[in-house]
């Protein structure tokens, strides 16, 4: 009889192996010192010596692999090692929510991979190995054999979304295989009735939300539900109260688990402006010319963002695409699914179509998305590709399986996969035809274009000729080694964009942390934004989404009409006749004043306060100087001079006063500060809107700041329900063990 659930076996280890090991071999270069995969290189603006890497471009798609995942996640990471939890973060614009900004991966274990050395490529590492894993067991619980199940899990872990993407949401897509995994399992002891536990997906569940980006892990969420879904319809009646027990409950605890951390978030966006986020994402799609990257072309118009200035059409394309599939993957899948037309490959199907549907704005995909409640709030054209990768992964898997078991391949089938090949290659030919005028005269875009379309065909007609001689043993080895060395090249690729070398301006950031106190600074270029926090030096720019309304309402009304709100950077590209950063710097010196910067920072040959009384040259190098502004107000201040004040750090003060007082706090007004006066409990007011001030009495007094989103406790006592839960059989194990051994006693 066969077990219902699959356990790792010693004749899994050498898959294991595999697993583990590739990721390495891919990443060497980085590890090595090669290339250089620190993202403060490429996006900071504080790098001298730079040196490009061996192509142009960038190494992922989204600089937030630098503003919010290496910047913010570090300084979380150091605020754990202090002792404190990082709920907030000082050093991004007038203080911000840290936590509840999800991007850093503050609970997220990973996340402490980025204080060693490497550690971004360590992370990326981990999180392919991750993804490997998983889809290995999800494969194997399926009863896929252990080839197929090895080459499904090498495909997903080097599938097109993590090649592409360094940033938060790369953190939620090993989680759904887990699910699935967790789904399955349920679904088999059910099925066998026996005992069905939940425990495995509520893992599942808890690092999906623990990771950095719930965006993707929602969107990866709602394949999981469906898959839940059908799986529990194909179980005898008798067995549904038991599997649906199982599944809510899993989720449940999940939930549980990860309660501080979505409590924060949800808390965070009553407060928050959030883009596009609010309805505006409804309706958003890629136009046709993006399908072919996103399908068996991916660098069809070169590198990421390599040859996107002044292109907008590419630019538009590199600034939205969340992954790809490979042109060899499309046809094995096709041939999985007419080979197995069950209820789950009619699933994975629709969810292929309806996402890809909905990504490139075809009805009735959209209509239908759209039912699903949260989707308008999501970028799915960008968030969705990790789910239906993983959907095109398991039917290939299935494909390949059924060629090993087929004496030859079925003619109906194998034309399908023929059929896809030929459109896959086509679609491309014509997206490529249509850009021409574009890619041809740029000699570096007409060798991408003219090489990946090669490369597809190639690999195509590879693929179909090992799956016509799919009988033979060799074929199939040679199948699943062309699918797999397709995966890890297409993914080294953008490797190749990490910088040979470069330097950090330590001298600058330097003077800045000896000589900026608790002021601010405001960066018109160089140190770009939340790299203030990654160095523990306070900067007003920010790079934040969701962020605080209040903050970017008043930097607008204070600081600069036109300001982004989201991307609050000092260079960001502006349309020709709209003033710029510097021109509204100049024109509202004396906002700039009141919030406390000390220092503007422009690039060296830049000179944005030329003239203006009182500002003077602090320092200077070939890269940057950075202005001092004169009569900056200080962090914190007694409002009408009765008191001496004693700072010790942003948090704890000392304050003597000859009557009463209001002591003002240059820090953000927002619902979780509270303070404490000689030990007792004192309100935070605001001050003009938008800092905080408290009321001091006459004499000494010792006040403490402290945040927490309100009414965390009930999210801690969630997470600690959650874990009993997880623990309880642990404890009903080790409590007959004691007892058995007082009886002999």
């Amino acid at each position: 009889m066969v077990e219902p659930v699959w356990r790792w076996s010693r004749d899994d280890h050498r898959a294991l192996a595999w697993i583990v090991l590739l990721p390495f071999v891919a990443a060497l270069p980085q590890l090595v010192g090669l290339l250089e995969a620190d993202p403060r290189l490429w996006t900071g603006a504080m790098t001298t010596d730079y040196v490009r890497g061996p192509l142009r471009g960038w190494p992922f798609v989204d600089p937030n692999t630098g503003f919010a995942t290496q910047a913010l996640g570090y300084r979380a990471m150091l605020e754990w090692l202090s002792g404190n939890i990082p709920w907030w973060n000082y050093y991004s614009g007038v203080g911000l929510p840290l936590a509840a900004e999800y991007q850093p991966g503050v609970f997220f274990p990973l996340t402490a991979l980025l204080l060693l050395p490497h550690g971004m490529a360590l992370q990326h590492v981990a999180l392919q190995i991750l993804t490997g894993v998983g889809t290995f067991g999800l494969l194997r619980q399926m009863r896929i054999a252990r080839g197929p199940a090895l080459v499904g899990a090498l495909l997903y872990a080097f599938n097109g979304a993590l090649a592409w993407m360094g940033h938060a949401p790369a953190t939620a897509i090993p989680f759904l295989p887990w699910m699935l995994w967790g789904v399955e399992r349920a679904y088999a002891e059910a099925r066998a009735s026996t005992p069905v536990g939940w425990r495995f997906l509520a893992f599942g569940m808890a690092m999906g939300l623990l990771c950095s980006f719930p965006e993707t892990s929602y969107l990866s969420g709602i394949l999981a539900l469906a898959w839940a879904v059908m799986r529990g319809l194909q179980l005898p009646r008798a067995a549904w109260g038991s599997y649906a027990r199982a599944v809510v409950v899993g989720g449940i605890v999940g939930i549980g688990l990860s309660a501080p951390q979505v409590y924060a978030f949800v808390h965070f966006l009553r407060e928050a402006y959030v883009g596009g986020h609010a309805g505006d994402l409804a309706h958003a799609a890629f136009g046709w010319h993006a399908l072919a990257s996103s399908i068996g072309t991916p660098y069809l118009l070169g590198p990421p963002m390599g040859y996107a200035q002044d292109r907008i059409v590419i630019a538009t394309i590199w600034g939205g695409i969340g992954g790809y599939v490979t042109a060899a993957l499309v046809p094995v899948a096709a041939y999985g699914f007419a080979c197995r037309r069950d209820a789950l490959a009619w699933l994975l199907l629709a969810w292929c179509a309806l996402s890809l549907g909905k990504s490139f704005g075809v009805e009735p995909a959209v209509t239908l998305m759209n039912l699903v409640p949260g989707v308008k709030l999501a970028a799915f054209y960008r968030y969705a590709p990790p789910a239906w990768a993983l959907a095109l992964v398991v039917l290939a898997v299935r494909g390949i399986e059924a060629a090993s078991q087929s004496p030859a391949p079925r003619r109906v089938e194998f034309l399908l996969a023929c059929a896809c090949a030929v459109g896959v290659v086509v679609n491309a030919a014509l997206t490529a035809s249509s850009l021409w005028p574009v890619l041809d005269p740029v000699v570096g875009l007409r060798n991408a274009a003219l090489g990946s379309l090669a490369w597809a065909a190639l690999t195509s007609a590879a693929v179909l000729m090992a799956l016509a001689r799919a009988s033979r043993r060799n074929p199939i080895r040679l199948l699943s080694g062309i699918l797999v060395l397709d995966a890890m090249l297409m993914a080294f690729i953008p490797t190749l964009g990490n910088p040979r070398g470069g330097t950090i301006n330590t001298a600058a950031i330097g003077f800045l942390q000896s000589n900026l106190g608790l002021h601010r600074f405001f960066t018109l270029g160089p140190i770009q934004p939340n790299y203030g926090a990654y160095y523990g030096i306070a900067s007003i720019n920010h790079n934040y989404l969701p962020v605080a309304r209040t903050w970017v309402d008043w930097a607008r009304a204070h600081l600069d009409p036109q300001i982004d709100e989201v991307n609050y950077v000092g260079n960001f590209p502006r349309a020709a006749g709209v003033p710029k950063e510097a021109d509204a710097l100049r024109a509202n010196l004396a906002a700039f004043q009141w919030i406390g910067v000390k220092y503007v920072i422009a690039t060296g040959k830049d000179a944005p306060l030329a003239g203006i009384e009182g500002v003077k040259r602090a320092y200077g190098d070939d890269w940057m100087t950075i202005y001092e502004l004169p009569g900056p107000k200080p962090y914190f201040e007694s409002e009408n001079g009765r008191c001496q004040v004693r700072v010790a750090d942003r948090a704890n003060v000392e304050t003597t006063c000859s009557g009463p007082d209001r002591l003002v706090r240059r820090e953000l007004l927002f619902p979780g500060w509270s303070a404490r006066i000689n030990g007792g409990e004192a309100p935070v007011q605001a001050y003009r809107e938008l800092f905080q001030s408290v009321d001091l009495p006459a004499g000494t007094s010792t006040i403490r700041f402290s945040y927490a989103p309100p009414h965390v406790g009930w999210a801690w006592l969630a997470m600690a329900i959650a874990v009993a839960a997880l623990a309880a059989p642990l404890a009903r194990r080790v409590r007959p063990s004691a007892a058995s051994g007082r009886s002999a006693s």
